[in-house]
């Protein structure tokens, strides 16, 4: 992980540059591109993070810190004022492919404030090669999310070669022309999704300009962003009740999905989410733009708060290319203690299996295997399958309905441009620790039917922490702390 507090990154990205540029034609050669972190650890390869610095703050990673070690998240800012945080990847990938972005986020706060939270996140597509040249720059904080400029603020520019900018607006300033030439949009919005486009350094009234969006009203009821103001009481971009530790998936849970197919010289730009972890992703934007993206893009996050304030958390991100078969995974639970309390022990995968081909594949080859610490197939009467269920497969998918040696393997059956779940359920032993204090799921998907233009999107690994309690083990070199 690379740290750092200031906007510039020249330096970095003239180090950077020959691996960038010889990966653009690796890419370029193999039509693929797969960049996964869930940022989890402590570490985070390849992606840059930093922030406006000092007392205003910066992103960091929380394994270990305010989350158990393995169970952490990316935070971009604290729930304090005036904080502004971002993390970029420092890989990038041809336009041509189009990408699919995944990702969940826990927007919350643990102290009350007039604004009923604030600001948001934003997330950015820009132009690698420009920032190869003349390093990382963003925009303004507040409500233009590190995308726009702010000329109250003294920032006259917007994220260096920006391309596309999507705010998930809390308090609803990224929506509004205030605040700054934000160009364009409806006025102030909170809970809304919208696009803003590229940043325009030589023409500030064409910079950024806004494109469309979303209001949000409570009970996720998805309305156009120019016909309703919304609400800052709704439950629905942020989570509005005052906790003292981070929501948990079955109070507040957001999963988003950013897919943009190559069309016409530009992009077709779809944006979904999920609100449940067991829901389906419902969409809340469809927008083509003819706007002629870079050659060569990269992908970043940054949040900020104003006077209002709010955590921002981001976990399990899968950049990848569309247009094949590929496989993510989440967990209902960050970590697992061995101690049956309160259902502690026990943890719940969803594997979705996607078809993204407009063809329908027969005999998906499927495998699943949970590994401990030291990589070797976990003992059933350590850690139990106790079911394997699915739903959106077609007529003939074969899998079992339980596992008694912690691995297993099936075919499936997919219609076309569709998605099928996997539901695993297991039990932790009581009083057991797997060495290493973890469980790792690793699943992977192949099929002979189609040539697959990214195997990399085909294996889907998840790592729960196990923490070791005093009641259950004495040797505290391996107690975590849980918070």
């Amino acid at each position: 992980m690379n740290v750092k507090s200031t906007y510039h990154k020249k330096d970095y990205f003239k180090r950077l540059r020959p691996v960038l540029l010889a990966l653009f034609f690796i890419i370029q050669a193999n039509a693929q591109f797969t960049f996964t972190d869930d940022f989890k650890k402590n570490t985070a390869p390849d992606v840059i993070i930093g922030g406006i610095g000092g007392v205003n703050g910066t992103a960091y990673l929380t394994s270990g810190i305010d989350d158990p070690q393995g169970a952490g998240w990316l935070r971009l800012t604290k729930a304090t004022t005036n904080q502004g945080g971002y993390a970029y990847i420092a890989q990038s990938f041809p336009s041509t492919l189009g990408i699919v972005m995944d990702f969940e986020y826990k927007m919350w706060r643990n102290v009350s404030d007039f604004y009923n939270g604030a600001d948001g996140i934003g997330v950015f597509l820009f132009d690698a090669a420009d920032v190869q040249t003349n390093g990382f720059r963003l925009g303004a904080y507040g409500g233009a999310l590190g995308y726009t400029s702010n000329t109250d603020e003294g920032i006259t520019y917007g994220l260096r070669g920006g391309y596309l900018g999507i705010g998930f607006d809390a308090l609803g300033n990224y929506a509004n022309t205030i605040y700054g030439p934000k160009n364009g949009g409806p006025g102030l919005r909170p809970n809304a999704v919208s696009l803003r486009g590229p940043t325009n350094d030589a023409n500030l009234p064409q910079s950024n300009v806004f494109l469309t969006g979303v209001t949000i009203l409570n009970g996720h009821n998805i309305v156009d962003i120019n016909t309703n103001t919304g609400s800052f009481t709704d439950n629905e971009i942020d989570y509005n009740t005052v906790l003292s530790t981070r929501p948990d998936d079955n109070t507040f849970y957001r999963r988003i999905q950013i897919e943009m197919q190559p069309e016409g010289g530009g992009y077709h730009i779809t944006v979904r989410w999920k609100t449940a972890l067991d829901s389906d992703f419902v969409q809340l934007i469809d927008y083509t733009t003819i706007l002629p993206p870079p050659a060569l893009l990269s992908v970043g996050f940054a949040a900020s708060t104003g006077a209002g304030v709010n955590m921002h958390d981001l976990r399990n991100l899968t950049l990848t290319t569309p247009g094949n078969l590929r496989i993510t995974k989440q967990t209902n639970k960050s970590y697992l203690r061995a101690i049956p309390t309160s259902g502690l022990n026990q943890i719940t995968y969803y594997i979705d299996v996607v078809n993204d081909t407009a063809a329908a594949l027969s005999n998906v080859d499927f495998t699943d295997i949970l590994t401990d610490g030291n990589g070797v197939q976990i003992s059933p009467s350590v850690f139990a399958i106790t079911n394997i269920s699915s739903i959106g497969f077609l007529a003939g998918t074969n899998l079992p309905a339980s596992s008694a040696t912690n691995q297993f393997a099936g075919t499936l059956n997919l219609a076309a441009n569709s998605t099928g779940r996997i539901i695993i359920t297991g039990e932790l032993t009581p009083g057991q620790i797997p060495a290493g204090n973890i469980i790792t799921n690793t699943t992977n998907v192949s099929s002979a039917v189609i040539t697959d233009a990214d195997p990399g999107n085909n294996t889907a690994t998840v790592t729960v922490p196990v923490l070791a309690d005093s009641k259950v083990v004495s040797n505290p070199m391996i107690r975590q702390k849980v918070k």
